[in-house]
């Protein structure tokens, strides 16, 4: 029963950011899949067994919805020789949850350590690496935005960038589609087991 499986997928229409397909193999109901639609293989083909076959690609074609924004914003003060620097960020959207969040600068300096005025979370100061990292254990509708002031010794606002963002976990999808249910075919009797497994993997 399982290899005559069909797939039915929902979601909302949000086809002005993601572009939707499926691959050769895989027919749909409708087209472009909103907002749902029945997912199976071409000509009766039977899905094989203990294999993976992907049957729904998904891609985004914005930059408005990473989980995270952060910008930095360095001034320089060139009566003192000291950049002022001020970083934030903004949670996207209300359901994201981050955890163990490091927004990594470098300094570009390991003379003096920066004076930090404020933060919202902890920071840490590595002076062999000159590099100042702001943590955030967790980043939910509780605290969606946050900044860090701080001022060092230098004019050069380039050695900031680029910013190095990282997080261990990650609750919320960027993308709405979700399986509604597994169906059969035709003429075949009784029901699929299912179950959904999410992995994001990092495009380089």
């Amino acid at each position: 029963r399982a290899a005559l499986a069909r797939v039915v997928v929902k979601n909302v229409d949000k086809s002005h950011t993601w572009n939707f397909r499926t691959p050769y193999l895989v027919k749909s109901t409708r087209k472009p899949y909103l907002p749902t639609s029945r997912l199976e293989l071409w000509r009766e083909k039977k899905f094989p067994l203990k294999i993976a076959v992907p049957i729904f690609h998904w891609s985004y074609t914005g930059d408005s919805t990473p989980p995270l924004h952060v910008t930095c914003l360095p001034e320089k003060d060139e009566g003192t020789g000291t950049m002022h620097v001020r970083v934030r960020y903004g949670l996207t959207a209300p359901d994201f949850k981050l955890t163990s969040v490091n927004i990594v600068l470098s300094l570009g300096t390991t003379a003096d350590p920066p004076t930090v005025r404020s933060v919202d979370g902890s920071y840490e100061h590595h002076p062999l690496s000159s590099l100042l990292c702001w943590r955030n254990d967790i980043i939910d509708r509780t605290n969606p935005t946050g900044v860090l002031d701080f001022s060092i010794p230098g004019l050069d606002e380039g050695v900031f960038f680029p910013l190095r963002i990282a997080y261990s976990g990650l609750q919320g999808v960027f993308c709405p589609v979700q399986i509604a249910h597994v169906n059969v075919g035709h003429n075949v009797t009784g029901t699929v087991t299912q179950q959904v497994l999410m992995n994001f993997n990092q495009d380089s």
